[in-house]
């Protein structure tokens, strides 16, 4: 598991609370494929549109039509700026990713120019799942996605649903979900005694 330094959670750490654990995406999952799945998405986006205008540019008499290339260079132009502004919002993005799970809750470090935090409460918490796909059964080590389900936010569908508190590109997956699993049941624990 690639850790990263808990210091980076401290500005939104509450009194008494105390990073347990962090975690960083495999960077290999999170980068290179977003960046594949990127480049497929835009290709796609631009090449059907080009795709029909080459079509319209024949003539109806078996004619060559306008030159393609009058279409071809602006579509290009097109391609490469999506495909840059993802690919920089890709990177930077990973830059600023990282998980923590606290004594009290799990929280999102993420952001692309600023740093985005979003958390959620273990007394929210109604589950925990782990979910490894193709892809990240072909990463060494293998990686994987860790979805906390809450009453806003459920995880339906084996881990594959609408959650939006997820820790993404995890390695050893299953290594990851236990130790989660350990700090969250020791939480309540420590709350049942409590009370």
């Amino acid at each position: 598991m690639t850790a990263v330094n808990p210091k980076i959670f401290d500005p939104i750490l509450g009194r008494d609370e105390t990073v347990i654990e962090t975690f960083k995406p495999n960077k290999t999952r999170e980068v290179i494929l977003n960046l594949v799945g990127l480049t497929l998405g835009v290709a796609v986006f631009v090449l059907l549109p080009i795709l029909c205008i080459l079509l319209g540019l024949s003539g109806s008499d078996g004619s060559e039509g306008d030159s393609p290339w009058i279409v071809l260079i602006p579509c290009f132009v097109i391609f490469g700026v999506f495909f840059l502004l993802g690919a920089i919002g890709i990177i930077f993005g990973y830059k600023k990713k990282a998980f923590c799970v606290t004594n009290k809750r799990v929280i999102i470090r993420s952001g692309i120019i600023g740093t985005d935090f979003k958390t959620l409460e273990f007394d929210l918490v109604g589950g925990i799942s782990v979910n490894v796909g193709i892809f990240d059964k072909m990463m060494k080590p293998n990686t994987g996605k860790i979805s906390f389900a809450s009453a806003a936010s459920p995880v339906l569908n084996n881990g594959k649903g609408v959650s939006t508190y997820i820790f993404t590109a995890i390695e050893n997956p299953y290594d990851a979900y236990k130790r989660i699993k350990e700090i969250y049941d020791d939480y309540k624990e420590t709350k049942q005694n409590k009370d």
